[in-house]
């Protein structure tokens, strides 16, 4: 019985570690954007397109979008870097933004299931068609 409770212990510990990890990554996450608005006088939303090490989030007002490569490298570009846009289903889903770079003609963003994908294209045609 005392073995159960020793497991049962250290499951919650590692719960509650995982838990303040969580939050602590979060708190950074906000901090970073917080940092970014009032840099570059935008406001980014909070609803990531993939993640802070991929990924990208939009200012509808200012039409302009910050594509995150990780928390230390960032880019600000106006909606109209943007020319196309699409959802590639597959083992690894992901959307792809065509861009009207020749240094960088796609920007490739990681995308966890099909729905979440065909929620994006719906959210980036209203973005990118409403402009």
């Amino acid at each position: 019985m005392i073995e159960y409770a020793f497991y049962a212990l250290i499951a919650i510990a590692f719960c509650y570690a995982l838990y303040r990890w969580a939050n602590y990554e979060m708190a950074k996450t906000d901090k970073l954007i917080a940092r970014i608005n009032a840099e570059h006088g935008i406001s980014l939303g909070e609803d990531f397109l993939g993640t802070i090490s991929k990924g990208v989030l939009f200012d509808r007002d200012a039409q302009k979008f910050c594509v995150f490569f990780g928390r230390r490298r960032h880019e600000i570009l106006d909606f109209s870097y943007i020319i196309a846009w699409r959802f590639e289903p597959g083992n690894r889903h992901k959307i792809v933004l065509e861009t009207n770079d020749l240094g960088r003609p796609q920007l490739h963003i990681p995308i966890l299931t099909v729905q979440d994908g065909k929620h994006w294209m719906a959210k980036l045609n209203i973005l990118f068609n409403h402009t």
